[in-house]
């Protein structure tokens, strides 16, 4: 009888008689923190060689039905408060008359009451203005990107994380997390007899982006 083993790499894992394997690096205790490491002793359930293409067909159509989902990136860290006005004012321009978004009446007025209030108080700031002067502007500075925040998350609601629609409103955009997909096997694999019956010594060397390493048991010769 030849006994063969196969090793799948998947970002999403399951399916029947399949085991999770955790990887821990050889010498290391168990602390109960999975690591990318290359080594595990096991004893794995044994499938047949359709229930191995099936999960693997399986995790293809996920990663082929995979969409990307934008979201707002509302840009108010390490920005000047004339930056800020300059940001404000075009969020305004972009979405007056955007048939892609309805929004609340005053959202836009305000925030064109709120740039003008800082460009004022920055004016003060920057003509040698005061503590006191300081302190406005500061606050100034909150209002308008209290108000942006709101806008945003009005675009970020009704674009249902369309990028064109969020460029359209002036925003950029950061793709949100999403499955990674199905990973290559792991290379170098090396197994060897274990201490106790039934038990296999396994090695192999990590993957970048892989928490989780599922090891398949096949009792029967097949054609990899």
């Amino acid at each position: 009888m030849i006994v063969r083993m196969f090793f799948v790499a998947l970002a999403s894992l399951g399916g029947r008689g399949l085991r999770k394997v955790m990887p821990w690096n050889h010498g290391k205790a168990h602390t109960g923190v999975p690591t990318v490491g290359d080594h595990h002793r096991t004893q794995c359930p044994a499938v047949d060689d359709g229930e191995h293409q099936r999960l693997g067909h399986r995790q293809q159509e996920k990663a082929n039905d995979m969409t990307t989902v934008f979201t707002v990136k509302l840009g108010l860290t390490k920005i000047t408060p004339a930056e800020l006005v300059e940001k404000g004012r075009a969020h305004v321009t972009d979405c007056t008359g955007n048939a892609n978004f309805t929004l609340p009446a005053g959202l836009l007025t305000g925030l064109t009451t709120d740039c003008d209030n800082l460009e004022k108080a920055n004016g003060l700031v920057i003509s040698n203005g005061g503590k006191s002067d300081t302190l406005l502007r500061n606050t100034r500075v909150l209002e308008v990107k209290a108000r942006i925040k709101v806008l945003g998350a009005y675009v970020q609601a009704q674009s249902a994380g369309d990028q064109m629609k969020i460029v359209s409103a002036g925003f950029e955009v950061r793709k949100s997390a999403a499955p990674v997909g199905v990973l290559p096997a792991p290379q170098n694999l090396r197994a060897h007899a274990g201490k106790m019956p039934g038990e296999v010594d396994l090695r192999w060397n990590g993957l970048k982006r892989h928490l989780v390493y599922d090891t398949i048991w096949n009792i029967k010769d097949v054609q990899c």
